[in-house]
């Protein structure tokens, strides 16, 4: 699954880049909702792994954590460093305290950085105002004075980051309902995304930065490594194949729904809308309809290849440090494009994802394995918060009283 999250992360490079439009990539917005996916998978499993061994919430933040902010921290230092942002430049000589406090919290701490792309701020009465349902740019200044509040963000891409640890301060209990409770929030949460669609909340912000929206999605993952838990780590989905059709690798629906997403890629495109360069073109939402075929058929097919997908590559070390070379390269693609463009090198769709996996090299060896290190030596340390108070009880996966990551008794 590593080599799906690093495609997933060269996709938004891609996207990000002058002359994406002539390249074979999905649109950037669906990479990112498909690694909403990969993400609600993993962290399920990683959630119910600590509980088991008894580390607890409290040590899954803090290994989140360390996973998630000192690379963030050094990228963002860098493009301060280098290239500043001109529009807080002027916030802090100004001395509008609003957008200084604003621009402080988010870019520490990263939370809030998506709220902000709903908002624009008005730089003669410094106020935030809500962004009008109908209203779509792409651009930092809406006119006049006007800007889109985001414009206080170090790195224009953090704000999806901001997202994910929003699922993970809620993964701890989200999590631990049973599947039925996880399929009604997946359920009203696209009903709510279908019925914003319809009265013209669809432009990018409300396609993929509401959290009520993408929640469902970060669901959906958790439902696939449920799945994986209980049919394909426990054997029974082997035994079932084995039964009914020996002559079926037991790994196939992974393949054959990458197939089916390669195909909608290709071919499939000129199915449902001809003349367009490319299956998901970056306007796609702005039509006032509900999402496209290809944007249902491609996520749901990422859900049923991942627990396939999962076990395949589980025992696999270089598909596990391929994948964890996706997070350097989300963060440092924007950068890589700005150098590249300021030593005078070519900056395209090909020429930007590759410096920035060279790039992301560096960052997991130097940077992240030691930090790596550091998480284990955290959750092999003594829970004090635990011990003597809280005793765990694993519960059997495969069981129909299914409550996947743990049952407490306080002694």
């Amino acid at each position: 699954m590593g080599w799906l999250r690093l495609f997933l992360a060269i996709g938004v490079a891609v996207n990000h880049s002058p002359g994406w439009h002539t390249s074979m990539f999905m649109d950037g917005t669906l990479c990112v909702q498909s690694f909403y996916i990969v993400s609600g998978f993993l962290i399920q499993f990683i959630v119910s792994s600590y509980l088991e061994q008894h580390h607890g919430v409290r040590k899954f933040y803090g290994a989140r954590a360390l996973r998630i902010f000192p690379l963030y921290w050094i990228v963002a230092g860098v493009w301060e460093l280098w290239l500043g942002n001109p529009s807080a430049a002027q916030a802090w000589h100004e001395r509008q305290l609003l957008p200084i406090v604003t621009s402080v919290f988010t870019n520490i701490f990263l939370f809030g950085q998506d709220a902000l792309r709903f908002f624009f701020y008005d730089t003669s009465t410094h106020r935030f105002w809500l962004l009008p349902a109908g209203l779509q740019t792409l651009d930092g200044v809406i006119g006049g004075n006007l800007h889109l509040a985001n414009f206080v963000n170090t790195l224009g891409q953090s704000w999806s980051m901001a997202l994910e640890l929003t699922f993970y301060v809620l993964a701890p209990w989200l999590l631990r309902l049973r599947n039925r409770w996880v399929a009604v929030i997946v359920i009203w949460s696209f009903i709510l995304r279908l019925t914003l669609s319809y009265f013209g909340y669809n432009g990018q912000s409300w396609i993929n930065a509401f959290f009520p929206q993408e929640v469902g999605i970060f669901l959906l993952g958790a439902l696939s490594c449920r799945f994986y838990r209980s049919y394909i780590e426990s054997g029974r989905w082997h035994g079932w194949i084995q039964d009914r059709a020996p002559w079926l690798p037991s790994s196939a629906p992974a393949f054959i729904s990458l197939i089916v997403v390669l195909y909608w890629e290709t071919q499939g495109r000129q199915l449902w809308q001809p003349g367009e360069v490319h299956l998901f073109p970056l306007r796609w939402y702005q039509a006032h309809q509900a999402l496209p075929l290809g944007w249902w058929v491609t996520l749901f097919t990422v859900v049923i290849a991942l627990p396939f997908l999962f076990d395949y590559s589980r025992s696999s070390k270089l598909d596990r440090w391929v994948g964890e070379l996706s997070y350097p390269v989300y963060l440092n693609h924007i950068l890589v494009l700005v150098a590249l463009q300021q030593f005078g090198f070519v900056a395209d769709w090909m020429t930007v994802p590759s410096f920035a996996v060279m790039v992301a090299v560096p960052m997991l060896l130097c940077v992240d394995r030691p930090l790596e290190r550091l998480r284990h030596r955290y959750l092999r340390s003594p829970n004090s918060a635990n011990k003597g108070h809280v005793t765990a009880y694993p519960l059997n996966l495969a069981s129909k009283d299914y409550r996947l990551l743990w049952q407490c008794r306080a002694r």
